[in-house]
């Protein structure tokens, strides 16, 4: 069972990662990228849209996933670049 200080711990851990995430992918040169990058991109990005709605519902166990799933597709994106 999850305390709300527990909850509100996992809640800024994930909006943290978010965060960072979001300013990653937004600072990336999209001129420059092939359609799988950008693909990639467009991905990762609806991966953060996603995580800050379960967010909003207080579903932290979903949105971390999601946010997992954001920084992976910004981790592709570099290796790719």
């Amino acid at each position: 069972m999850q305390t709300s200080t527990n909850a509100g711990a996992i809640e800024a851990q994930v909006k943290g990662s978010l965060d960072e995430t979001e300013r990653q992918l937004k600072s990336v040169n999209q001129a420059g990228l092939t359609r799988e990058a950008k693909d990639h991109l467009n991905t990762a990005m609806s991966h953060v849209r996603a995580a800050r709605e379960a967010l909003g519902y207080k579903n932290f166990v979903y949105a971390k996933e999601l946010a997992d799933k954001a920084r992976n597709g910004e981790l592709t994106l570099e290796e790719m670049s």
